[in-house]
């Protein structure tokens, strides 16, 4: 039977200052009034993941806060049914199931990092992104027990439809699975990397309805609309944001969708912006609005990561899966871009899902990809006795270590690397799949102990999200993003929990760290995202912290922030990636902005108002929380 999918969306509303707009769910009027929701109201749930609360939400604006007991704990996804609303909590790992006033969960100690989840009777589908599974569980079986697992390399959204399959993404493989659960895992595959038709580039959130997929196609900014029984694209809804706060149908880096019973209204989750995009299934394809780049603005898609050693420094590009090369020795203070090398493909030199990089000795940089589970050496050593160009032949590979076949002989999961850091002797690996940092020489070699097992320093028990590694001479610092805290360990896996920087009335609560950075002189460099902050301490005696400096400013002005994430220690000073406003800005350690740069572009004048040809200034976020705040 053929299937009208509608191809495209007209914007309709979009709702703003939701911070870190992850997930949204339909709650139908009896489920609500369970909830205590004024006036039985029925309508959208959209959670804040960096406020961590649920938030009633219509085309006209927020409602009020949706209060449950016990409070949530590190919430990541929502989800809802007829009868029940289903929460994903990382603080410890579960499913929380609030059913008619009644509370309970599922999956502890099962899941290790679930992301989304989907039910449909008695059946809860839950992705895990470190178990690398779907898993299934049967509220009706005993003990709620897993009646079926399918393998992938990064799950990130599931849905039921109508005739009861399982339709879940995989992130790294850009790809989207039909799953039948009482037949073997993972199911039918739809899609490959790339921008066009039938193509996908990590696809998160997904919704089943009337016969038709939709999938948020998070790295082609777009919701994908697929049949549900070809797995054909058949359109796909938005158009690209020009540059960062654009919106009205310009969709910027979908994470959820969800829709209203009638089907009319569809509400898309844009997390990077702290918004919700109303969306009207149907009509005419969308046309250029006139929208272009403001002459002055500086931006680029950077990634989550960034690493400088000596003269060159190195970042990500995941819309294409490519690592940039800047020069840190030119006549400038700016990194000039001297190369780029990588794109998706399965072989060495060649990036599905970068995870990290990072500059090692000699001008080679260390790359870890997740879908192919490798760990690249690549040598970027210009020829500097004339002046340093553009060179796209600059880049060769020096090794490339199959990180499966390294943990295959301990009987290790494959490896899930998220971070890499250089120490002074060692390339260190953090790995989520095995709880450990792994150790290679600088070649990409693995280190070896006498028995032949690779050497590798397990993670304390507690850390909920391990998201980035700082390291310097024996001493490791880890971010945990879920559990608003940092971690400072040694080799020998003595491990010390840190949530707040500083002492007294200077002290500064941790809500979301992700970057960490040890600095020439000893500094930690820390930034928050959920602050828009970073932070640069001094190490005192037993753990303690002395603040040196603390920025923390949400806007598109220098010295402002929008979601900050990685940050590399280079030329007696920071760098901090800006990525929300698509660029880096570098600082000194005591916080002094130095300059704004993007690629082939950059400034050292520090703006203090917004100019005629970009987007308007945003509100200020409140000040960072003191460890005494709610």
């Amino acid at each position: 039977m053929a299937v009208d999918c509608p191809p495209h969306a007209q914007p309709v509303a979009q709702v703003e200052d939701l911070r870190g707009a992850c997930s949204v769910a339909f709650v139908k009027t009896a489920l609500a009034q369970s909830l205590g929701i004024p006036d039985g109201v029925e309508g959208m749930i959209v959670l804040e993941g960096e406020r961590g609360v649920l938030r009633v939400v219509g085309e006209s604006g927020v409602g009020a806060e949706l209060a449950l007991t016990p409070p949530l704990r590190a919430p990541v996804a929502v989800a809802a049914d007829d009868e029940a609303l289903l929460i994903v909590e990382r603080v410890p790992p579960r499913i929380r199931i609030v059913h008619g006033g009644m509370t309970s969960f599922i999956g502890d100690a099962i899941l290790r990092e679930p992301v989304a989840v989907a039910a449909r009777g008695t059946r809860v589908a839950v992705a895990d992104a470190a178990l690398r599974q779907v898993l299934v569980f049967d509220r009706a079986a005993p003990a709620n027990a897993v009646v079926a697992r399918a393998d992938g390399l990064s799950p990130a959204g599931v849905a039921f439809d109508a005739e009861g399959r399982v339709w879940w993404t995989d992130a790294a493989a850009h790809r989207v699975h039909r799953w039948v659960i009482t037949e073997p895992g993972p199911g039918d595959a739809f899609g490959e990397r790339g921008a066009f038709p039938g193509q996908l580039t990590q696809p998160t959130g997904i919704v089943c309805r009337d016969g038709c997929v939709y999938v948020c196609d998070h790295l082609n900014h777009r919701i994908a609309v697929l049949d549900e029984v070809t797995g054909r694209m058949a359109g796909w809804w938005g158009m690209h944001a020009v540059i960062p706060r654009q919106g009205k149908g310009r969709i910027h880096y979908p994470d959820a969708l969800a829709f209203t019973p009638d089907g009319a209204r569809a509400f898309v989750c844009e997390g990077f912006e702290d918004r919700v995009q109303v969306l009207a299934p149907g009509g005419p394809a969308p046309i250029n609005d006139g929208l272009s780049v403001p002459r002055d603005s500086v931006s680029s898609h950077f990634g989550s990561d960034a690493s400088a050693l000596g003269p060159i420094m190195a970042m990500t590009e995941p819309e294409t899966g490519s690592v940039m090369i800047f020069n840190l020795m030119g006549a400038s203070p700016a990194p000039a871009h001297i190369a780029t090398f990588g794109g998706s493909g399965a072989l060495p030199g060649r990036y599905p899902s970068i995870a990290s990089v990072c500059v090692l000795p000699g001008e080679r940089v260390a790359v870890a990809d997740q879908a192919n589970a490798r760990l690249d050496v690549v040598s970027a050593s210009p020829d500097r006795s004339k002046p340093v160009a553009f060179d796209p032949f600059l880049p060769r590979l020096v090794r490339s270590t199959d990180l499966v076949a390294m943990v295959r002989p301990i009987g290790g999961k494959p490896p899930l690397v998220e971070d890499l850091a250089w120490d002074g002797s060692a390339l260190l690996a953090l790995d989520a799949a095995n709880r450990c940092i792994w150790r290679f020489d600088r070649q990409g070699a693995p280190v070896r102990y006498s028995t032949g097992e690779p050497k590798r320093t397990d993670l304390p028990e507690g850390m909920r999200e391990p998201v980035q590694l700082a390291a310097s001479r024996g001493e490791l610092v880890v971010a945990d993003r879920a559990g608003g805290a940092i971690w400072r360990g040694r080799e020998d896996g003595a491990w010390v929990r840190i949530a707040g920087l500083g002492q007294g009335d200077a002290r500064v609560k941790l809500v979301r760290p992700f970057g960490v950075a040890i600095a020439d002189d000893g500094s930690l460099v820390v930034t928050d995202e959920s602050a828009d902050a970073f932070h640069v301490v001094q190490w005192g005696p037993d753990h303690t912290t002395t603040l040196v400096s603390s920025t923390a400013a949400r806007g598109i002005l220098d010295q402002e922030f929008w979601l900050p994430q990685g940050v590399t220690a280079m030329r007696d000073g920071v760098l901090v990636v800006d990525r929300g406003n698509h660029r880096f800005q570098a600082f000194g350690i005591d916080g002094a902005w130095r300059f704004t740069g993007s690629l082939g572009k950059f400034y050292t004048r520090k703006r203090t108002q917004v100019r005629q040809n970009e987007l308007p200034s945003v509100v200020p976020a409140p000040k960072a929380p003191t460890e005494g705040d709610s």
